[in-house]
């Protein structure tokens, strides 16, 4: 078994099966290899444990993995492929659950941490990719390429340069401009253009007044992770695994029938088979709905993306 010493507690990072079988047995003392590190250094090694030795984990497990990386706002920054290696798991994988991570957790996807050819990690925003510049003005029917800085207007003439840092447009759509007589009193100086500061101030001022009022509506409530029901989710799918791989009803009864010791109470067989009913008989319109609201937000990232 491998635990982490943070100087005050042992974390279990790996051998929870061989732990519980010594508890069992009553055993007082088991051999360990004890490591320096805080609690979330021995989640991070037990994601990934067994994944090549010992238990063979099931499809639970390996999404138990995931999910617990990606629904941390730490790692859930690293790239897709990053927690893949951790966990031990395909890298398809993750990106298929990201977006369940990213519906209670929205800002994990803003960040991505990956690794550089030389081996050191970087990160890179990601938050802004897919998504619309900030709607700038129409200044003389042409778009501005940033935001007008009336800062500028400080001389009664100026350049193209200055003229472009008021109004936000480029330079070369000034010249345009200019050129084509729709900057009032521009004239044409040694080779440049000089133009009054007041006819780019009315430029910028008319743009400003033909934009709508922006829509008040209020920011959207922050969502907050709740892992409770995140166990609860997982804990399920564990045992509805476990479930459909044991053997048929009928040789499950034989082994109780052959046996000797303690039998199943008989009220906890019927309230089980009870839930279980009720769960199947409204599982698929749940299923629908989830289905549903999964590919609308896979809709929305890849407008996003494209």
């Amino acid at each position: 078994m491998i635990v982490y010493f943070d100087g005050t507690s042992y974390w279990l990072a790996d051998g929870f099966h061989r732990t519980e079988a010594h508890r069992l047995i009553g055993a007082s003392t088991i051999l360990a290899d004890v490591r320096q590190g805080t609690q979330r250094d021995a989640v991070l090694y037990s994601v990934g444990a067994n994944a090549s030795h010992g238990y063979r984990r099931t499809n639970a497990d390996k999404r138990r993995s995931a999910l617990r990386l990606l629904n941390d706002p730490e790692w859930s920054a690293w790239s897709d492929r990053e927690i893949a290696r951790r966990c031990g798991v395909s890298a398809p994988l993750v990106a298929s659950l990201r977006p369940e991570a990213d519906e209670v957790n929205p800002r994990a996807g803003d960040v991505r941490t990956f690794r550089k050819p030389d081996g050191t990690e970087a990160q890179m925003q990601v938050a802004a990719i897919g998504k619309s510049k900030p709607n700038l003005p129409l200044i003389a029917g042409r778009r501005a390429e940033k935001k007008p800085d009336l800062a500028f207007a400080t001389c009664d003439e100026a350049c193209v340069p200055t003229a472009a840092r008021i109004t936000g447009l480029s330079t070369r759509n000034i010249t345009e401009l200019a050129r084509a007589g729709e900057i009032d009193g521009a004239v044409k100086d040694g080779g440049s253009w000089v133009m009054p500061t007041a006819s780019l101030v009315q430029l910028v001022e008319t743009s400003r007044s033909d934009e709508p009022a922006p829509a008040t509506t209020p920011p959207p409530a922050p969502m907050v992770y709740d892992h409770e029901a995140g166990e609860l989710r997982l804990a399920m799918v564990d045992t509805i695994d476990t479930i459909t791989s044991w053997p048929s009803v009928d040789r499950a009864l034989a082994t109780w029938a052959s046996s000797l010791g303690g039998a199943l109470d008989e009220q906890a067989v019927a309230r089980a088979a009870d839930w279980l009913a009720d769960f199947a008989a409204r599982w698929p319109a749940l299923a629908a709905q989830r289905n549903t609201r999964i590919a609308r937000l896979s809709q929305e990232t890849e407008r996003h993306v494209a």
